[in-house]
């Protein structure tokens, strides 16, 4: 099983079971090898739910970098894709978990979450720069500080994918101007 094979599985694992609840065995399992194999590659249930949270971040950041340089595209169709692969593909994985609020609160307490919303904010704003957007109320920074307000909003209480996107088009239809 490939890497990134392994780091879907056991994201897979930790939503089923929750991260308290999930055993060593049940990773083993989700990887197709021996507990003592598992140790083999991985200290604890900890180190690997770092490696499945970084590649998830530098994947969904690497989808939102596609978005936002992608040549063909609407302002607004490129921010609603940024939005997307910043959060809106795992909201159906998310919902369908009875523990996804715990995996929630774990990301959400971490050191570096700061960091990774500071990214996101960065891509935003120079995206926004780049295409001389300029907002009918405030500064860029309020609107960029807004719409990760949005998105982490969306991310807690939209329902579906298909209501994360709907929403990701209303905040974005509200706070950036289409483009003429």
């Amino acid at each position: 099983m490939e890497q990134n094979d392994k780091l879907e599985a056991a994201l897979g694992v930790f939503l089923h079971y929750g991260y308290k609840k999930t055993s060593m065995d049940d990773l083993a399992g989700a990887f197709g090898i021996s507990r003592q194999g598992l140790y083999k590659n991985y200290s604890s249930k900890q180190e690997i739910f770092e490696k499945v949270f970084t590649y998830h971040v530098e994947r969904s950041l690497q989808g939102v970098k596609s978005a936002l340089h992608a040549p063909n595209g609407t302002l607004h169709g490129k921010l609603e894709r940024a939005f997307h692969f910043a959060a809106g593909q795992y909201i159906n994985r998310l919902r369908s978990s009875p523990h996804s609020y715990e995996i929630l609160h774990i990301v959400s307490d971490r050191d570096d979450k700061e960091h990774h919303h500071n990214l996101y904010q960065e891509m935003f704003k120079n995206f926004l720069k780049t295409n001389k957007v300029s907002p009918a109320n405030g500064t860029l920074d309020d609107v960029v500080a807004t719409m990760m307000a949005a998105l982490d909003g969306l991310v807690h209480m939209a329902a579906s994918e298909k209501e994360f996107d709907k929403g990701a088009r209303h905040i974005i239809a509200a706070l950036v101007p289409e483009k003429e």
